[in-house]
């Protein structure tokens, strides 16, 4: 099944155009969960797939450290955005960094199994369509993850503005869809968005399978009139 929301893309495609709405730095819970969780004690980082990269800052930031990037993403604006990075200030990790292009009626990852030792995927799968689109995502980063890998990623949870000043769509059994204004605005307007929301843990885990979970933390801010309630989820795959 398809597992892109068109309307998001189409929102995000806009707000990158202009090269302005994107952040000069990595997510900060991303770089302290690399190097705890990820990294720990692991002299070699290895092969890792970013999902979702956006303006490719989390890609940029795990080739530094050594890893073999493959970014993906379905916005061409925002892998544009990458590419501009690795031919100018980042031009000498270039090596280190596959970019890819995800066809918007994918429904399957375009590798083969078992290839990534990392998965990393930063506030992205909320804005997939449904509960059945998120778990066949799952289910796809179980399969191209080596036995042993490890998953990390975060999304909105309880208190996140985007839920509390929303309006929910539909309930469906493991999460509810939201559809809100988002702060950001294009051409002096306010554009409605869609956001998937995952309430507490126990659902989050059965989200989560077939994959071990081994964490469900959760990060916050609350300033500049934004609530960012965040999970973050820390999993592997089990080895053979």
């Amino acid at each position: 099944m398809n597992i892109i929301d068109k309307q998001n893309l189409d929102f995000y495609n806009e707000l990158w155009s202009d090269e302005q709405h994107h952040h000069a730095y990595p997510n900060i819970n991303t770089v302290r969960c690399e190097a705890w969780y990820f990294r720990g004690n692991a002299s070699t980082p290895g092969y890792l797939l970013d999902y979702g990269h956006g303006c490719g800052n989390e890609a940029i930031h795990f080739a530094k450290l050594g890893y073999q990037v493959e970014a993906l993403e379905v916005s061409h604006y925002a892998r544009n955005i990458l590419l501009k990075k690795l031919n100018g200030r980042w031009h000498h990790l270039a090596s280190r960094i596959k970019t890819t292009l995800l066809k918007e009626d994918y429904s399957r990852l375009p590798y083969e199994d078992a290839s990534f030792d990392y998965i990393n995927s930063t506030q992205v799968i909320y804005h997939l369509p449904n509960e059945m689109a998120l778990q066949n995502l799952i289910n796809e980063w179980y399969r191209i993850m080596k036995p042993g890998g490890k998953l990390m990623f975060s999304t909105i949870g309880p208190g996140n503005s985007l839920v509390e000043d929303g309006v929910l769509q539909k309930q469906e059994k493991h999460l509810a869809i939201y559809e809100h204004l988002h702060p950001h605005e294009i051409n002096a307007q306010k554009q409605t968005v869609n956001a998937l929301y995952i309430s507490n843990e126990k659902d989050m885990e059965y989200i989560c399978h077939p994959f071990i979970v081994e964490e469900i933390g959760w990060y916050t801010n609350h300033y500049c009139g934004i609530d960012g309630f965040h999970w973050q989820v820390l999993a592997k795959k089990k080895k053979w």
